[in-house]
């Protein structure tokens, strides 16, 4: 019956979740664990957005907002050299592959947003360790692919589901955002979600022939805890 189905799902994330919480939040959770707990949480609801896995629809839409001249990579990391069109094909061709296996992307580093409304693609949440010593310390990214969608609240909704996944879903210690300070946005973003600045290294990226400062915000889970105690979407909710 749905009731039954619903309650099965429910006990499946419950001990997904024990299994990866009773790692020590140094080290980082079973990988295997970690996916199979995010195909069993997934969709994630916010008022504006879906946190979901990838289509095959997404990566093709993915590659057409993904020109060398597309808007978001005047923001995107401007420092670093930009891939090529042929790299850029031969990466796209990869990953369509994984999403038609039914694979996560990046064994669940990458998640698609969609618009909530028309569940069409419209950017990502990411995370990378922050650490070579792989201390399940998550540095977190956020890309909205689609500048029509800018501007409205929709990354600060999609990188507070995100991080509030990896703190109850990983049992991270902490997380943390790079950016560069002529990224104002991504700036306000974290310090909206409540992150701190704790390190910044000036003049340390050169954009259009100015020299920036790099960034970085962190938080940790007991204080991104007391400031969602009942997680982050029902802020959401009680907006």
């Amino acid at each position: 019956s749905p009731g039954r189905q619903r309650s099965l799902a429910v006990c499946l994330r419950v001990h997904l979740a024990m299994r990866l919480m009773s790692a020590s939040s140094t080290s980082p959770p079973d990988p295997k664990a970690w996916e199979a707990f995010l195909l069993s949480t997934l969709p994630l609801e916010g008022a504006q957005v879906r946190l979901r896995p990838w289509t095959e629809a997404d990566v093709h839409r993915r590659r057409a907002l993904s020109g060398l001249d597309a808007p978001w990579r005047r923001w995107n990391a401007p420092y670093e050299p930009p891939p090529t069109e042929t790299k850029l094909n031969a990466i796209y061709q990869r990953v369509l592959q994984r999403v038609g296996r039914g694979e996560t992307m990046g064994r669940g580093r990458r998640i698609a947003i969609a618009d909530r409304d028309t569940d069409v693609y419209i950017g990502e949440v990411t995370w990378v360790e922050a650490s070579f010593a792989a201390l399940n310390w998550p540095s977190l990214g956020i890309a909205i692919h689609d500048d029509a969608f800018w501007g409205r609240g929709r990354g600060t909704e999609a990188l507070g589901l995100w991080a509030d996944l990896l703190f109850r879903g990983r049992g991270c210690h902490r997380a943390d955002l790079r950016t560069w300070s002529g990224n104002h946005r991504m700036c306000a973003v974290a310090q909206k979600l409540g992150f701190i600045e704790e390190a910044r290294f000036r003049e340390a990226v050169v954009v259009g022939g100015v020299r920036y400062d790099s960034v970085v915000f962190g938080i940790l889970r007991r204080d991104w805890a007391a400031r969602h105690p009942d997680g982050f979407q029902d802020i959401i909710r009680g907006r």
